[in-house]
């Protein structure tokens, strides 16, 4: 299947697929998006994981979307989107040192959702900086999707924002829209690491 030329497969018949134990449909998700998503993870986490985590972030990531893919919700974002949210979350809980995410827990931890758009298990237990890690994505997470599908491309994008034309054309929007979304995005990410205490933690208590 991955030899014949590069087909169109929309992330619902990917997604079924894969619920169905097709092994190709997995590669060819992990052909088309796994380089991008781990150029993602190396650059937001390596200042504070080291090359084999983010590889095992990455690899988690990879895990919990091919078992769980029969809960992917098209209308809550793309299928790379969701796999880099879960991604972000394994990441994250390496970050934290958390271990219930491991492949032999999930069954036995009901508490645990490893696949969710938003939400997930939490710790008393981290640094400032995780915790800013943490609440950035959960907030993240819980944008309307054109927002928050701007805002994962923007954190992929090298220089930390996308081009709104291709964005336009990849959504079904238009660049106007793009930079609207864009710009509520920001606005609604603020408001809720203000509300966290993240930034005024880091700007030493000015608002």
């Amino acid at each position: 299947m991955l030899d014949d030329p590069p087909i169109e497969i929309d992330d619902a018949m990917l997604a079924r697929r894969m619920g169905q134990g097709d092994e190709d449909s997995f590669r060819l998700l992990l052909k088309n998006c796994g380089g991008r998503l781990k150029g993602v993870l190396n650059k937001r986490y390596r200042e504070v994981l080291d090359a084999s985590e983010i590889d095992q972030a990455f690899w988690d990531g990879a895990f919990n979307v091919w078992h769980h893919a029969d809960r992917f919700d098209e209308s809550e974002g793309t299928l790379e989107a969701w796999f880099l949210v879960i991604a972000i979350r394994a990441a994250v809980n390496i970050i934290r040192g958390e271990k219930r995410h491991r492949h032999q827990d999930l069954q036995y931890d009901p508490s645990y959702d490893p696949v969710s758009w938003g939400g997930g298990t939490t710790t008393t237990r981290s640094a400032q900086k995780s915790r800013l890690i943490h609440d950035l994505n959960e907030a993240i997470a819980r944008l309307p999707r054109l927002q928050r599908e701007i805002i994962l491309a923007d954190l992929a994008a090298e220089d930390g924002k996308a081009d709104a034309r291709r964005l336009a054309k990849r959504l079904g929007s238009t660049k106007n829209a793009v930079y609207a979304a864009r710009s509520k995005a920001l606005v609604s990410l603020q408001r809720s690491l203000s509300a966290e205490g993240d930034l005024q933690g880091m700007q030493g208590g000015q608002r």
